[in-house]
């Protein structure tokens, strides 16, 4: 980053901002955000209020050669008329770019003009549709604002942690008696004292060694100098300031080469060789470029000046408004054309008249300054330090290497130097494009820019897709062959032998081009076992009194509809949703069995697929804290999915018995251990809170759980309900009916398709062979750890093993250790 005098003054003051705002406020005023806290500061020498004049429209596409000409012919008659040396013009870079390419050309206009580059995606909010998702500049400038504060906050805080005690008080009372100065009027004198120099020596020292040691925390401090660069570019239009506005667009260059913006890389490092060598080539025209590249609109109060081409917004463009808008108010092309010739006219006669009736916008106190807006902001940001204090604190974290704070998912060293290095890589790109190509003997400025593609944690996970999505080779099989064929007619190539081989990298009967699992419909496995019985389907008035109701935990989680404001009112709700069904199903044992999300896990593929979207790491610290909006997302994350059930597990242990109603028993999993929650000895008291050692199981997934939990509670129940959606669950619960000796039903299906299996029924019409050989099916047809047989699904291998019984003891051997190696002959 460019440090100049100007710059250095800006950050000072940006900082103090931030310290400031860290004070508690209890008994006083919220201090404003960053625009409101500027504008108290420059209540004095207040610029005076820019004329704005209105010019004839041109009916013309602005990035059109013919226009770019007719504005610099217009422009040079209208400097003449009032005997101007310079004219100095302003635009956005579209046509910054085309009408540098018209005035090099020409020494007329090269001479005559002075260009001011206003990026129009930085300082002129309106002209631009958005920062990060391309919409809605204000807003997402709200959004920066409000994560730079925060993130200073935390990184302070971390800083304050470091020091001893007695320095942590000197700062503290530092800080406050800066923010009873600056309600005084005072705080310029405490800016400059010798205490907040020494101050800032410490808190850079502490950065620059945290950065190294951490390369999250260098990351996220990264960001921040952005942000903040971002913010010296828009102080330098609000206070009119040409050496702040040229610093900091000095310090935005390296970040356009960095980041691929070769358009503003380009024209942005010739604008700025331009601009700091202004009064050699232009001698004379500085002070006025300098005073007036941004306009007051007012002088009610500083920290106000907009940029150039918000001022048309505001002025001409308004004042031309017709009553039904401007778009199609007319079809009749001469109304255009007389609507054309006299817009500027009417725009100004508009304006006074709305003066002189005393019905134009009336002067009121800043918005930012308003109370209510004060606390919003205020609150907004604290709403960012609990939403990443909840996740990973970048600034804490014991990571050394670059980890995504809402995943946890960790960038690849090499990538993560690179993504670190960017300024550095752009400082170098800009100094030997201005070598190269603008101060060299033979200048040539349309010499392509190196794209850096620098990844990053979005572009970590990215494949190569077709119009439909769906991922595709890099090379073509089709060219393979064909380039075989040609072979094949001058070197002897034995074409049969050669194509009982596969020719893609992956063989596609068993994967996709890149590697991937081929998937097939499960449920079509349900519904063909579910129609090998007669009646399958059982009413819930022929079930007994005290049976006993085991529910996948997850499913349970992922169906919950509600508005929830805290994960204590959540876990409420769930634990209400479950006696409801413990009372439906006269139940009066209960067991929640979730699956457990460790990071080794051979269904991660699976997982990733179905978390393509990101995923969004928080971390649970207590029942009032609020859930995430994003609750979807949250739940796309295992680690988040089984730190819930830990939570849930914990939250339920505080329950008084009276709570639990008519339920007897509630066994509930957490991470691998399993806890029996019982009544105590009086209804006010809390629930009695058990391990039970022969539940515990390290089993990843719930499937398998649920029939540890089905044998268990066999022992004492006649009967089992198991309620599930799972396909998986329905194979194992037949497979193992026998095993477990006590009648199993599996509650299934929502709305019009929700009933409950005898699963009994089904096992004893398939069989105790044909059962015995379904766990081996089932995955060596496809499932969600194994890849299914390319267009064959699960209906096609289970009419082969139909026909051909002799299979059924050949898969029931599958998954038995050792594998020896007769059985591998025989499957294949």
């Amino acid at each position: 980053m460019v440090q100049t005098a100007a710059s250095e003054a800006a950050q000072l003051l940006d900082l103090t901002y931030v310290l400031l705002k860290m004070v508690p406020s209890d008994d006083l005023p919220v201090l404003p955000g960053w625009t409101g806290f500027n504008t108290l500061l420059r209540k004095d020498n207040i610029p005076s209020i820019s004329r704005v004049g209105y010019l004839p429209v041109i009916d013309a596409s602005p990035t059109e050669y013919s226009t770019i000409n007719t504005i610099l012919k217009r422009s040079t008659k209208i400097a003449d008329q009032l005997q101007l040396q310079y004219a100095t013009l302003v635009f956005d870079e579209a046509v910054y770019a085309k009408i540098q390419h018209v005035r090099w050309k020409n020494d007329t206009y090269y001479d005559r003009f002075i260009d001011v580059f206003i990026e129009s995606g930085i300082v002129s909010e309106g002209s631009i549709k958005g920062v990060m998702s391309g919409k809605h500049y204000n807003r997402s400038l709200l959004c920066h604002k409000t994560m730079y504060e925060a993130l200073q906050r935390l990184r302070f805080e971390e800083f304050l942690d470091t020091l001893d005690d007695e320095s942590q008080e000197d700062i503290s009372s530092f800080v406050e008696t800066m923010k009873k100065a600056f309600e005084e009027d005072q705080l310029r004198e405490y800016i400059n004292s010798e205490q907040m120099e020494q101050l800032c020596e410490r808190y850079e020292a502490f950065i620059v060694e945290s950065s190294a040691r951490s390369l999250t925390f260098a990351y996220w401090s990264m960001y921040i100098q952005m942000t903040g660069i971002l913010l010296l570019f828009i102080r330098a239009t609000r206070e009119v300031d040409w050496n702040l506005h040229l610093s900091s667009f000095r310090s935005m260059i390296p970040w356009f080469f960095a980041c691929d913006k070769v358009n503003y890389a380009r024209y942005g490092s010739a604008y700025w060789l331009e601009m700091i060598s202004l009064e050699k080539s232009h001698p004379g025209a500085l002070p006025e470029v300098s005073a007036n590249f941004a306009v007051q609109r007012q002088n009610n109060y500083g920290f106000a000046a907009v940029a150039c081409d918000q001022t048309i917004e505001q002025t001409a463009n308004r004042d031309s408004k017709t009553k039904g808008g401007l778009i199609g108010f007319t079809m009749n092309r001469a109304s255009v054309h007389r609507w054309l010739l006299s817009q500027s006219e009417r725009a100004r006669i508009t304006g006074q008249c709305k003066y002189m009736a005393g019905i134009n916008c009336k002067p009121r106190n800043k918005k930012d300054l308003d109370a209510t807006k004060c606390q919003n902001y205020e609150n907004s940001v604290c709403g960012v330090l609990a939403t990443i204090t909840s996740m990973i604190n970048p600034f804490n974290s014991d990571q050394d290497g670059l980890v995504n704070i809402t995943s946890g998912v960790e960038l690849p060293k090499d990538s993560a130097k690179s993504l670190l290095d960017a300024e550095k890589l752009g400082e170098g790109q800009f100094t030997a494009f201005c070598e190269d190509n603008l101060l060299s003997k033979k200048p040539d400025i349309f010499t392509p820019i190196k794209r850096n593609k620098i990844r990053t944690f979005s572009s970590k996970t990215k494949t190569m897709t077709d119009k439909k999505g769906q991922t595709i080779a890099v090379k073509s099989t089709r060219n393979l062959f064909a380039r075989l064929l040609v072979i094949s007619k001058t070197r002897e190539i034995d074409l049969k032998g050669l194509l009982s081989f596969s020719l893609s990298e992956f063989p596609l009967s068993i994967a996709t081009v890149s590697g991937d699992l081929v998937k097939t419909t499960k449920s079509k496995m349900f519904e063909v076992l579910e129609k090998t019985a007669s009646s399958p389907v059982v009413d819930v008035e022929n079930l007994q009194n005290g049976t006993a109701l085991i529910v996948y935990g997850m499913a349970v989680v992922q169906a919950m509809k509600g508005k929830w404001r805290t994960f204590g009112e959540f876990a409420d709700s769930v634990f209400s949703y479950l006696l409801n069904l413990v009372k439906q199903w006269k139940a009066v044992r209960l067991d929640f069995v979730a699956n457990r999300y460790p990071s080794l896990s051979i269904k991660n593929a699976e997982r990733a697929k179905r978390a393509a979207q990101g995923v969004q790491r928080v971390h649970i610290y207590n029942k009032d804290q609020n859930i995430p909006k994003q609750w979807k997302k949250y739940l796309s994350c295992g680690d988040n999915k089984e730190s819930l059930a830990v939570f849930l597990c914990g939250h339920w242990s505080t329950y008084h018995s009276a709570q639990m109603k008519s339920l007897e028993s509630f066994y509930v999993t957490s991470a691998d251990k399993c806890y029996l929650l019982s009544h105590g000895l009086s209804p006010s008291d809390t629930v009695q809170r058990i391990e039970v050692a022969e539940l515990r199981c390290d089993h990843e997934e719930a499937d398998t759980r649920l029939l540890l939990h089905s044998r268990h509670a066999a022992e004492a129940h006649a009967e089992i309900i198991i309620k599930s959606p799972d396909t998986d669950v329905f194979l194992l619960c037949t497979a193992m009916q026998k095993t477990i000796g006590t009648k199993l039903y599996l509650m299934t299906g929502n709305g019009n398709k929700f009933r409950v299996i005898d699963v009994a029924a089904v096992s004893d019409s398939l069989g105790e062979e044909l059962c015995a050989s379904l766990p081996g099916f089932h995955a060596f047809s496809g499932c969600d750890t194994t890849s299914a047989f390319l267009g064959k699904g699960k209906l096609k291998p289970w009419k082969v093993l139909m026909q051909h019984p002799e299979f059924c003891a050949i898969f029931s051997r599958l998954g038995n250790l050792p594998i020896h190696d007769d059985l591998v002959d025989l499957l294949n």
